[in-house]
């Protein structure tokens, strides 16, 4: 199993961390922008560097990788560490001025009514969840 030092986005310590399992169907991580489970939320992060041993007990698993290719080069994670720690910043922070241009971009939610909801299924739905329904099928958002 290969384990990832992840620099996620949210409110860490400077050049903090933290640890995710990289399941097989992803080669080498590190550089590329990841979405990682963090609490009860999916947030981005980057992998700074990967290695075959933790002593991390229950580690989760990072949910999906952002492309093939390494986002930030390895140059770019050491200075990116760097002014983590000079600056106190966090080190997803550090890292994201080293993104090329678009790559920093929050999640959008969006809601469709799926094409398959049968009338068996719409009946147990709640009178405010049968009028979301039909704003829905109007107009997704």
């Amino acid at each position: 199993m290969l384990y990832a030092e992840v620099a996620v986005d949210a409110p860490l310590m400077a050049g903090q961390t933290l640890t995710y399992a990289v399941p097989s169907r992803f080669r080498d991580v590190v550089g590329q922008l990841i979405w990682v489970p963090l609490g009860k939320r999916i947030v981005q992060g980057i992998a700074f560097s990967a290695s075959r041993t933790t002593s991390v007990h229950d580690v989760r698993e990072v949910l999906e990788v952002l492309g093939n290719y390494s986002l930030i080069s390895p140059l770019a994670l050491e200075l990116s560490r760097w002014i983590s720690y000079k600056y106190m910043a966090s080190l997803f922070e550090a890292a994201v001025m080293f993104f090329p241009p678009g790559f920093r971009s929050r999640v959008r939610t969006s809601f469709t009514v799926a094409a398959n909801l049968t009338e068996s299924q719409s009946h147990v739905l709640t009178p405010l969840e049968t009028t979301l329904f039909d704003i829905l099928r109007v107009k997704p958002v």
